[in-house]
């Protein structure tokens, strides 16, 4: 996860993209806002917070006692209803980390709220959840991505760029195991 952050969401990167230049805070790190106290909500905050570039400034959770341990953990505000984000300025991301059915309407709610989001695995359910997802972000001009962090395992980006060089043919099929 932290590999995700530093990657993806650089303060720069973020900046350099006219469509959400005005967004971003001008904090020197990013203002995150969890929503999920679980054990990916705990295991995302902690990424935030160790990446250097980014903060966790509040959770959320309608668990009670789930989210005020992680807040205290962390060092953050706890709200009980994802609205009340609204409640502290300059929030640059929401990272959704809650069960699966869940995901997407957190993330429409989120994103109708002007925030950036990163999302879990799976996103969403079904195909007719992330097509409204995608379109309520476009209204709203709000970037959005899913917690992959694979694809920043320095081996999978040296597979990539194997694979682009074309230097072990066509793929026709591939195996995963993980241990």
């Amino acid at each position: 996860m932290v590999k995700t952050l530093s990657s993806f969401f650089s303060k720069d990167l973020i900046k350099s993209k006219n469509i959400i230049s005005n967004t971003v805070s001008n904090s020197t790190k990013l203002r995150v806002a969890i929503v999920g106290a679980g054990h990916m909500g705990f295991a995302n905050a902690k990424a935030v917070n160790e990446s250097g570039i980014a903060e966790v400034i509040c959770v959320v959770d309608k668990n009670t006692d789930a989210g005020k341990k992680l807040a205290s953990k962390v060092s953050a505000e706890y709200f009980k209803d994802m609205n009340d984000i609204n409640k502290i300025q300059n929030i640059d991301i929401v990272f959704i980390s809650v069960p699966h059915d869940l995901l997407t309407p957190l993330a429409i709610q989120a994103a109708k709220m002007g925030k950036h989001l990163i999302v879990e695995k799976p996103v969403s359910i079904n195909l007719h959840e992330i097509s409204k997802l995608i379109s309520v972000c476009r209204e709203n001009e709000v970037c959005v991505t899913s917690n992959y962090w694979l694809r920043y395992l320095p081996m999978v980006q040296l597979a990539k760029k194997i694979i682009s060089m074309g230097a072990i043919g066509e793929i026709i099929g591939t195996e995963v195991q993980v241990h």
